[in-house]
């Protein structure tokens, strides 16, 4: 009897209709979790970093988006397939040889074999410089909270999202259409905003164009552009038609 109920369908009857369990359960999306900014590191010390995911089914199979292996590689940088991302060579804890901020392109490959890509870079700082420019009253990045900044010294405003990302408010209609105010803000320094990733690409809630945006200018995507360079929808920051409209559009992007 114990083979009796292998390969059995289990089901449920729903408003007088038999239907197999699983129909009814719903499937959680998978995405990678990790932040798009990575903790930083020094030079001549070892680094690692674990990334991780959510959704889909387990276990989880980590590669490295190999377009991406020029950018880091001198770095000696490995990524295991349970998503650890470290410093490796010759020797075992290989020190990172160069100071500097590189990207790492990682997939993530779920039991059913459902994928999603992200782009993520890190910085490794260099310790012994005689002039390392900090400021004492710097923070590191704060990621999972949104934030609203203005750079010291300057009038330039900033919105930062949970994920590391920011984009400036090109002008104070555009801050007020998100319902801020002056007295809200936080100043941090210019040093300390470029710690995250400047958004590239927008869109307005609910519509399926997406623009690349540069300085004042925005661009439409084409689809197949959209496909190309589109790897990873949290690369693309949801805004309001107040802001959409407040840079000037330039010629569609076709590839």
């Amino acid at each position: 009897m114990k083979n009796f109920f292998k390969g059995l369908i289990v089901t449920l009857t729903m408003f007088g209709l038999i239907v197999p369990f699983a129909s009814v359960q719903a499937q959680v999306a998978l995405q990678i979790t990790s932040p798009l900014v990575l903790p930083s590191g020094s030079i001549n010390s070892p680094y690692s970093y674990k990334f991780t995911a959510t959704g889909g089914t387990k276990p989880y199979k980590w590669d490295v988006m190999t377009q991406q292996l020029n950018v880091y590689h001198c770095c000696l940088i490995g990524l295991s397939q349970s998503g650890t991302f470290a410093s490796v060579g010759p020797n075992k804890n290989e020190h990172m040889p160069y100071s500097g901020t590189f990207q790492i392109g990682v997939k993530v490959t779920d039991a059913r074999g459902q994928s999603v890509e992200q782009i993520s870079e890190f910085t490794i700082n260099d310790n012994n410089s005689d002039d390392t420019g900090t400021d004492s009253n710097e923070t590191p990045p704060i990621y999972g909270k949104e934030r609203v900044v203005k750079i010291k010294g300057t009038n330039k405003l900033y919105y930062i999202n949970a994920r590391g990302q920011y984009i400036p408010f090109l002008n104070k209609k555009v801050f007020a259409s998100y319902g801020n105010k002056t007295e809200n803000l936080e100043s941090i320094t210019k040093k300390e905003l470029k710690k995250y990733t400047l958004i590239k690409y927008i869109k307005v809630v609910g519509s399926d164009t997406i623009y690349e945006v540069k300085g004042k200018r925005k661009r439409p995507l084409s689809v197949e552009a959209k496909a190309k360079l589109i790897t990873d929808s949290s690369k693309v920051l949801e805004v309001n038609e107040t802001e959409l409209n407040s840079y000037n559009t330039g010629k569609t992007i076709t590839n």
